[in-house]
């Protein structure tokens, strides 16, 4: 199978592969035999392979599913016997998706030239695929066998726009991932491609999200080296997740020495990284990666030992590592004489999605835990204590919408991981009976009710009855403004009308907060816990009514704009006009954790802080920190603006003396509680463009 490809894909696909019933399938190429005289000569009338089927209990003599114009880039058996597969055509020059099912052909992707940028499938018959085109269009494509027939087969799309945002003045994200994951832990993650602007230019940036269960916040960012293409960064197997735990493989400069591989842990849960190979580090020799795979909790590698010029291929076992502060210690190397054979060999290695325990082996099968969000519309996730018998839990499993006038059962397309089930459910049966006959996917609607149960007994894969029950019940999000969300009462702004999917789909940042004085607002500090839902934070602006430098223009004049995200962007005019800019990146700021930010004007000083919220003042990172000769105080309104959504618990503003010490009086003091009213200025946020 076409390695190009394979690159793209989550699963580890061999030439060789078998169904539920034992068939084997295949790709080989025909060939005819002749002999003249005692010679014997071997013709082939086409050099690509064909796909094939062998039974080997009724017939030895293999079933072909594919013609002499497919030309194989790779394919997958579900446990059925449906054969996915990518495929150029001879006659068209189109790439194609299919499935074959029965006797029959089913065209899932047609043309783009490329075929799929990524292809997964779940533990039961869904196949996850999609192309990436820069647009909002495709999402998640997901198929799988129509049970209730032997040739048809079901169709879904999961919108990924709430993990994307189209153009900024600094930054470009797209909606569709270029990459999929699934991990044994339950979850799937997408891997977005971005381009992030800096003071020298545009650099590629790949972030990792989790789609399933939702969660906003990126896991994680890689800036791509410069000149650097995703192309590039593909070819030598850059990231893999096994469990919560995400590896990825960055090139890092070593001083005098060049370029090397530097290979890292990241734990999903903690967010701490580890440098499992890190050039120099602890005796480690200097690496560059040709090819690496993790299977039974040991990394395996080929490739370059630069500090000995010599071909190697090496192991690493990652439980060790996990126990030690120096992963040296569990490193071993081999010299080899090949690199194109240790290459084949860490191809040859399985990979087997690791399981997640029972989660209580004392407590009776059931339902762990139901993940539902109201900012997310597009998907549901049940975590069961074991694994399930998924046609029994499909089956009794209903999605009720509860302020309709008939309460409605929901179709939706089951996604199975382990002992997890994610829904992306379709409202379209409302008006259209075809169910999920077609692959566009009408999502939940805001501020709406919904009820999930089991509305009968359904079976572990064990064989244990679970009794029916009611799991969950939820509300979604309205479609702008502020409102609390139920499940934790915290005060969330989700943008302007018309951000469905994606909180806003223009390069406008809107109006959060504004607080204004007809005073110099200094001296105060400005401090709130704030939560980022989205990959944006927020801006803030710093506008001057009151100086002899700015009265006389209309509407003040903006002083000073910060851009607050993990990469962050700031301008600041003093009050003599000359501009001056900066940017930082601070992976560990608005990462989806609580963060504390801290305004501080006083005196001459103008200073913006931020740390995560449990922790010491000692934790702050300044993010601008500028003494103004013409008295940081002048500024007469501060304007907050966001992108994508926020949600607050705490929001203080104090007086401060001329020297930046608290005095310990109060302007205003609110703090998210079930009875709590927004404070004023939350309450009437304007869904207009902060210019």
């Amino acid at each position: 199978m076409d390695s190009h490809f394979l690159r793209m894909l989550d699963i580890g696909l061999k030439p060789l592969q078998f169904d539920d019933q034992g068939r084997m399938y295949f790709l080989a190429a025909p060939f005819s035999v002749t002999s003249d005289g005692g010679s014997i000569s071997v013709s082939r009338d086409n050099w690509d392979p064909r796909i094939y089927r062998l039974d080997g209990v009724d017939s030895n003599v293999p079933d072909v599913l594919t013609t002499s114009a497919d030309t194989v880039h790779f394919f997958h058996v579900l446990g059925d016997g449906s054969v996915v597969l990518q495929a150029d055509q001879e006659a068209t020059g189109q790439t194609t998706l299919v499935m074959v099912r029965g006797q029959r052909r089913i065209n899932l992707l047609r043309d783009t030239g490329w075929g799929v940028n990524f292809f997964t499938v779940d533990d039961h018959q869904s196949v996850l695929f999609g192309q990436y085109d820069g647009t909002t269009e495709n999402g998640i494509r997901i198929v799988r066998p129509r049970a209730e027939s032997n040739e048809q087969v079901e169709q879904s799309t999961l919108d990924t726009r709430l993990f994307g945002s189209l153009r900024s003045e600094t930054t470009w994200k797209s909606a569709t991932p270029r990459k999929v994951m699934i991990s044994g832990n339950g979850n799937v993650y997408g891997l977005f491609e971005s381009s992030r602007k800096l003071t020298t230019g545009y650099r590629n940036v790949l972030t990792l999200n989790q789609i399933l269960p939702y969660r906003g916040s990126p896991i994680l960012e890689i800036e791509l080296e410069e000149d650097n293409s995703w192309w590039d960064w593909m070819g030598r197997t850059p990231i893999q997740i096994v469990g919560n735990h995400v590896f990825y493989r960055t090139s890092v400069e070593v001083p005098y020495l060049g370029q090397a591989d530097q290979l890292t842990m990241l734990d999903m849960q903690t967010m701490k990284s580890t440098n499992i190979i890190e050039p120099g580090s602890g005796g480690q020799p200097d690496l560059e990666l040709s090819s690496w795979t993790i299977a039974n909790n040991s990394l395996h590698f080929a490739g370059f030992n630069l500090s000995s010029n010599r071909l190697v291929k090496g192991e690493l076992d990652l439980n060790s590592v996990k126990a030690s502060d120096n992963p040296a210690d569990s490193l071993s190397l081999v010299e080899v004489d090949s690199l194109e054979a240790a290459l084949s060999d860490i191809q040859d290695i399985e990979i087997v999605r690791t399981p997640s325990p029972v989660h209580d082996p004392d407590a009776e099968p059931g339902v762990h835990k139901v993940e539902v969000d109201s900012d997310n519309i597009h998907s549901v996730s049940i975590e069961f204590t074991e694994p399930m018998e998924p046609t029994s839990v499909e089956a009794a499993l209903q999605i009720n919408k509860m302020n309709s006038p008939q309460q409605q059962d929901l179709d939706a397309m089951p996604i199975w991981v382990n002992r997890t089930l994610h829904l992306v459910p379709d409202e379209m049966n409302a008006t259209n009976e075809t169910g999920l006959a077609y692959p566009g996917t009408q999502p939940l609607v805001f501020e709406s009710d919904y009820e999930l149960e089991l509305h009968s007994a359904v079976m572990t894969a064990d064989g244990d009855a679970v009794g029916a029950q009611w799991l969950e019940e939820w509300t979604t999000r309205p479609a702008s403004g502020w409102y609390v969300r139920p499940d934790d009462n915290l005060a969330t702004f989700v943008g302007p009308e018309g951000g469905q999917h994606s909180w806003t789909e223009k390069d406008e940042w809107y109006h959060l907060l504004e607080l204004t004085s007809g005073e110099p607002l200094g001296h105060h500090y400005f401090e709130f816990d704030v939560i980022n839902k989205g990959s944006n934070g927020f801006l803030i602006d710093f506008r001057d009514y009151l100086s002899e430098f700015c009265k006389d223009n209309d509407g003040g004049c903006l002083r000073a704009r910060i851009e607050v995200s993990a990469w962050t962007h700031w301008g600041y005019h003093n009050a003599e006009g000359p501009y001056s800019m900066g940017q930082g990146y601070f992976p560990n700021t608005m990462n989806g954790t609580w963060q504390t930010l801290r305004i501080e004007l006083y005196g001459n000083t103008f200073r913006v802080r931020l740390k995560p919220a449990e922790d010491s003042d000692d934790a702050y990172v300044s993010l601008l920190d500028i003494e103004d000769k013409s008295d940081a105080n002048r500024f007469s309104t501060i304007s907050f603006g966001l992108r994508q959504p926020l949600s607050f618990r705490r929001f203080d503003v104090g007086l401060l003396t001329e020297q930046g010490v608290e005095t310990g009086e109060m302007a205003l003091q609110w703090v998210a509680e079930p009875s709590a009213a927004l404070p004023t200025g939350l309450q009437h946020a304007l869904a207009q463009p902060l210019n």
